[in-house]
């Protein structure tokens, strides 16, 4: 065989060699957080983008070595926010990672901000004393002017309204009462490490202050957890899709952690297990008291439930922190 004859085969044989080009990323919201539920498209090389459950990283094969790719997203909820139009240069080293965020439609958006002002209004009148419904009021000449411009409709922007509304009310109860809880919370750990053993039978101030603590604990306890649900409904209610599932499972996580992995598996061992260290510190100046070893051990138990709370604590002020961040961004 000839050379030329051999060319189109060496030909063949790089192009079968050359690798494809693997597009690695990250997807996230513009809130900053893993767009775990993002769904996302890659034209021409990927129907859609598989995300990882937790980082929302990914690792995509795409179609020959292209410069760049267009992400688009395959639901009206989200859009590629950046890169702008969802262009994204696939850079020349495998080494490097993308950032494609996500987030609300521009008309969308604009809606949001504009039904937030609108309650912000209905406020502040409130604050002087003046009626004025952000539902129903006539809306300004301006106003109807940007919403014709936008293309968007009067009747989207009033319901828009009530979801601000909603969120603006349940908003700073949600996140008081889990304060609430979390400070009671601290404040028994420290008065668990304030009773170890051999203080607490010589000390009825101490003692008083426990049996207070703990009583304060269990109020703002029962408040916690009691608003469980009605919570998840009203963020349901109020945030839409889907930001709404995202928001009531942050909340749900915070429950889970306070619920089950501190007061049924720390604290309520203390008072209804078998002994229950509780009751024995309360009975100390009782008629039936503990006996002196009784009353140690107790104590003991105490300051290792302190122990215990004070690292969970760690993880639940996480937990909260995620929480307040996609609470502040209402909608």
């Amino acid at each position: 065989m000839n050379r030329r004859a051999l060319l189109p085969f060496l030909l063949l044989a790089l192009m079968g060699g050359a690798q494809a080009a693997v597009l690695h990323g990250t997807v996230l919201t513009d809130d900053g957080v893993p767009a775990v539920t993002a769904r996302l498209s890659i034209v021409d090389h990927a129907p859609e983008l598989a995300l990882g459950s937790v980082t929302a990283a990914f690792d995509q094969p795409l179609n020959g070595s292209p410069a760049q790719v267009v992400v688009t997203s395959l639901v009206d909820s989200i859009m590629v926010l950046y890169p702008p139009d969802g262009r994204v240069p696939v850079p020349a080293s495998d080494d490097v990672s993308v950032v494609i965020v996500v987030g609300k439609p521009d008309r969308v958006y604009i809606q949001e901000i504009l039904a937030g002002r609108l309650v912000h209004l209905e406020t502040l009148l409130a604050g002087q004393n003046v009626e004025y419904n952000a539902v129903n009021e006539e809306i300004s000449s301006t106003l109807a002017q940007i919403l014709a411009t936008l293309e968007l409709k009067e009747s989207d922007l009033r319901r828009d309204v009530e979801f601000k509304r909603g969120q603006a009310l349940a908003t700073p109860e949600i996140l008081q009462t889990v304060a609430t809880y979390v400070r009671r919370l601290r404040d028994l750990r420290s008065a668990f490490k304030q009773c170890p053993p051999g203080v607490i039978e010589k000390d009825r101030q101490m003692l008083d202050l426990l049996h207070r603590v703990l009583g304060e604990y269990n109020t703002a306890y029962s408040a916690f957890a009691d608003q469980r649900e009605a919570f998840k409904s009203r963020i349901l209610t109020y945030w839409p899709e889907p930001r709404g599932e995202l928001v009531a499972g942050d909340l749900e996580r915070v429950y889970l952690e306070a619920n089950e992995r501190i007061h049924r598996s720390i604290i309520l061992p203390l008072s209804e297990g078998d002994p229950a260290y509780l009751v024995d510190i309360q009975r100390v100046f009782g008629d039936d008291p503990p006996s002196k070893d009784e009353a140690r051990v107790a104590a003991r138990k105490g300051m290792e439930a302190a122990d215990r709370i004070e690292a969970s604590l760690i993880v639940l002020d996480q937990l909260i922190a995620q929480l307040n961040r996609v609470l502040a961004v209402n909608g």
